[in-house]
This record gives C-alpha cells, structure tokens and sequence, in this order.
C-alpha cells in the first residue's frame, strides 16, 4: 500500500508533467518556427541584395558601353580622320592623334579601323594589351562593321557598342563609321568608307577597381554564359563571357550568427518552463489537499495571477532601467554607435512589452468581472482637457495635430474617473497612431442626446476601418487589417478593454469609419441626473459609413 507522501510526491510529477509537456512542446515549436521564419526571411533578403547588385552590374556594364560608345562616336566623326581613311593615313598623323595618344586617353586596349569588307585598315596595341588579334576575331569584328555601315545616317553621329573577344580575352568594344562632321563637308556629301573601334580590355586590375567602387566583391570575368550576368556582343548575341562576384549573403550570415543564441535562449525558456511547472505541481497538489477544492482553486487562481503579474514586470522593468542607462551612457560612452541604437531599440521594446502585460492583465480582471469600478459626479470637461494634454506629447512625436474643441459649458457626468481616461487614452492613442504625419485628430463635444447621454466625438483622417474588420472590433485581438495597420505594433486589447469599461460605467461607444477617409468614434456618457433603469447594461454599436 502506497504511503500518502508517495501519492502526493506520484501526484506531483503527475501535474508537473501535464504542465511541462504541451508548454515544453509548444515552446520547442515556437523556436522552430522562429528559425523557419528567420531563415525564409534570410533567404529573402539574400535574393534581395542579389538582385540589387545584378541591376547595380548591368547598370555599370551599361555606363562603361555608353562612354566608350561616345567616345568613339566623337573621334570618328571629324573630318581630319574622314580624310586619312578615305585616302591612305599619314603616319605622322596617326601617330599623333590615334595610337598612344588615343589609348591613354581613353584608356584603350586597341585601336582598330576596319573597312566595310572587314579588311584591317590600321590597327594599334596599347601597353595593356597582351597578345594581338588573331584573324578569326577579327573576321567576327566584320559584322559590327555592317551593322555599324547600316545604322549610319548623314549628319547621325551614332556608334554601336557591346562586349567582344579579342585576344582570348574579354573586351567592351565600341564602333562607329568615320564620317565628316562640318557642315560644309556634310553638304558636299560623302560615304563613309572605314569604322573605328575602340576595345577596353576587362581585365583584373580594372575589374578590382570596378569592386572596390560598387561594392562587387570578387568582380571577375569568366567564360561561358553561366556566370551571374552574361555579356552580349553589340550584335546582342552572347559574347562568350559572363561577369560573377561573391554573392552577399547577409541574411544567412546574420541567421548563422543568430542561432546559437536563439538555440540558448530556448535552453533556458525550457529550464524555466520546467521549474515552472514543477512549483506550478507543487501549488496545485497543495491545493488539492485543502478541504474546500473550489475554493483552494479560485485562491490558487489569484495567487498565479499576482505572481505572473510580479515575474513578467520585475524582469521588464529591470530590462528597462539597465537599457535605458546604456542608452544615455551614464557610465562611460559605449563605443560602437549601433549598440546605442540596440539599446535604445530595446527600451522600446520593453516599453511596448509592459504595456501589452499591463493590458493582457486588464483585459483579464474585465473578463472575469473583478475590474472594480467607482460612479461618480465628475467633470467632463477637466477630464478630457487632462488627457488631451497628456497625448498632445505623443502627437507632437507622430507630427499629428491634436485640437479639443470647446465645451459649451462645464458639463457633469455620471462616471469612473480612472475608466473614463482609460477609455480616452486608448481612442486617442488609436486615432493618433493610424493617422499620418501633417494629419489632424479632432476631440469634438456634440451634445446631449435624446436620452439625456452625452456624445463627445474623436475624429481623425487616417487609414480607416475596413467594412469586414469594422463589425467584428470589440472582440479581443481584432486590428485592421491593412498596409497601413501593420506598420503599428499592437495586440488588439485596446478598443476591447475600451468597451468592457464602457459597459462597467454605463456608457456605450459607436464606431463610423470609412477605409482610406477617417475614423468617427463617438462616447456616449450618462450625464449626472441621468436615471438609469438597467444599471449594468451598455450597449455597444458599431457602424459602417
């Protein structure tokens, strides 16, 4: 026969394991999820940023052929050249404005004057250049001279330009037909009889330099079409050579580096989930031995609650303070600029993370109806102006405008203060988060209405309420669901919390909004001499515009 110690003891390890199984599950999924998510997002990213630098490398690509292109165009057509070509070229002449004179100018590789049947008219080899054309490139060169000679128009200063091989090597290349370019000599005619062609030769050095200035690192040229981007000859068909570079790799850098925190981060969740659900047994086998169970639940109910609320906001407000002194480098400078920028991205964080607890926790006492609440006589009036010179702080940060019109009069209502501005603050603060910079939000006092209710008015220009999403606010969790929502962090508790209130202090809220025009939410307030037959009832309406 078991002992009672080994019962409880049996009990025990019973519930811890009811506790530590899904919960441990759930956290072992979350991390995976987590990776699944950061790894899509890496690859994304990557693909990206790769996209990025093959636009950047056709970009240069296409700037290189476009100067090289003018610069040809230029020289060949001046009547000097149109004049050398046409006859025979003085070697006086060609020495001193086309070989070594050319070349470094441009910084060419060679220099080629091909006549229209292909023929090699002069040709000149810079101090760059390793090894010379062989026949069969230069046979191949005799198609660009065509298209050249059959894109030439009089007084059209045109050239063709693309990539090419030529001693082996890749090379830009630009032609143009040498043609005359004054007007006298135009009027009197003539056909171009020869082109110019300028080749620059990609190689290492050049391409470094390229690296270096657009961020391509490891820019080369390789043979074959299977690099990342493939080079055309003028004609447009493949010259034969690709560009490649190390591909960034950023996002799957940053995940590699990530994982093992993340993977230590679920160790020690993991080991708090356990000890967790170890006292978690440990208080409810306790409870269990008590006489009354409902009531040894209820109590252990509020104990759990107390000591979640204590776990979760010492450790925020610990990360808090600590950041928020990083932050200001209260004891020294940090360094490194971007761990500043951490830091204060994590007070923020831990800013936005209280607040949803806090909000989690109210939500909660107003479901399980244990949000006290006090009616009395206030002004209306001092409490609106009390929160709109709170908020008037957050819109100057957000650029919005923020006018309380005037009340008519001092005006009495029957309320809880501490509700009351709580439901202001949340519809401010959502009228003030979905409108854009430059926009205005209006706190309008309407009047009292039929029933002796008194309707104060919070209208903004903002995104809007989406006809689907507008019938189902008042539910927990529930944001619009838009671009422009989702740029705003949030948990959907405000306007819940805010109708829960409203019906705690028999008041009722109603929501006009049209998506992409503004937002109407109108509060409906008893006044003070208002008698109300069901004291606990509010109803709740919501409307499209």
């Amino acid at each position: 026969m078991q002992k009672p110690s080994d019962i409880r003891r049996s009990s025990h390890a019973y519930l811890a394991a009811m506790f530590f199984a899904p919960t441990g599950l759930i956290v072992v999924v979350g991390i995976v999820l987590m990776l699944s998510l950061l790894k899509a997002s890496a690859l994304r990213l990557d693909q990206s940023q790769q996209n990025a630098e093959l636009r950047l490398a056709r970009s240069v690509m296409a700037t290189l052929v476009t100067n090289l292109q003018k610069s040809v165009a230029d020289y060949a057509n001046w009547d000097d050249m149109y004049d050398q070509f046409s006859t025979g070229p003085n070697p006086q002449w060609v020495k001193e404005n086309l070989g070594p004179y050319a070349t470094d100018a441009f910084t060419l590789s060679h220099i080629l004057v091909l006549g229209t049947d292909g023929s090699i008219r002069y040709a000149f080899m810079s101090r760059t250049a390793d090894a010379s054309p062989d026949p069969a490139e230069i046979g191949a060169l005799g198609g660009l001279v065509q298209k050249a000679m059959g894109d030439w128009r009089p007084g059209v200063i045109k050239a063709t330009g693309g990539a090419a091989r030529m001693a082996g090597r890749p090379h830009l290349v630009a032609i143009s037909p040498i043609a005359v370019n004054s007007a006298t000599r135009k009027a009197l005619g003539g056909t171009p009889q020869a082109a110019l062609m300028f080749l620059i030769r990609l190689d290492e050095p050049r391409l470094a330099a390229l690296a270096s200035d657009f961020g391509l690192t490891g820019l080369r040229a390789t043979a074959g079409a299977e690099g990342d981007f493939p080079l055309v000859d003028p004609l447009g068909q493949p010259s034969g050579f690709s560009l490649t570079w190390n591909r960034s790799q950023l996002g799957s850098d940053f995940v590699s580096d990530a994982i093992p925190s993340i993977l230590l981060v679920g160790a020690i969740v993991l080991l708090l989930v356990t000890v967790l659900g170890s006292v978690w047994a440990l208080i409810i086998g306790r409870i269990r031995e008590a006489a009354t169970v409902a009531e040894e639940a209820s109590r252990s109910k509020g104990l759990f609650i107390a000591n979640m609320t204590h776990e979760l906001r010492t450790p925020l407000n610990a990360v808090i303070g600590f950041s928020e002194l990083i932050a200001q480098e209260k004891f020294g400078p940090i360094g490194i600029p971007k761990y500043k920028e951490y830091a204060h991205d994590i007070v923020s964080s831990g800013h936005h993370l209280l607040g949803v607890v806090n909000n989690i926790l109210l939500f909660s006492k107003l479901e399980a109806r244990r949000q006290e609440v006090n009616i009395d006589r206030l002004d209306l009036t001092e409490a609106v102006s009390d929160v709109v010179r709170v908020m008037q702080a957050e819109a100057g940060r957000r650029n919005v405008k923020l006018i309380e019109e005037p009340f008519p009069e001092m005006l009495m209502v029957d309320s809880d203060s501490q509700a009351l501005k709580q439901i202001l603050f949340n519809l401010l603060g959502n009228a003030i988060k979905f409108s854009s910079a430059g926009e205005t939000v209006r706190v309008v006092p309407v009047g009292t209405t039929a029933d002796r209710a008194f309707k104060l008015q919070i209208v903004d220009s903002g995104c809007g309420i989406p006809a689907n999403v507008l019938s189902q606010l008042g539910n927990a969790f529930v944001q619009a669901d838009n671009t422009f929502a989702r740029k705003h962090q949030g948990t959907g508790l405000g306007l819940a919390i805010c109708f829960g209130l409203a019906k705690q202090i028999r008041a009722s809220i109603q929501i006009a909004s049209t998506e992409n025009v503004g937002t109407t939410v109108s509060l409906l307030l008893p006044m003070s001499d208002l008698k109300m037959k069901d004291a606990g009832s509010s109803r709740v309406q919501v409307s499209a515009a």
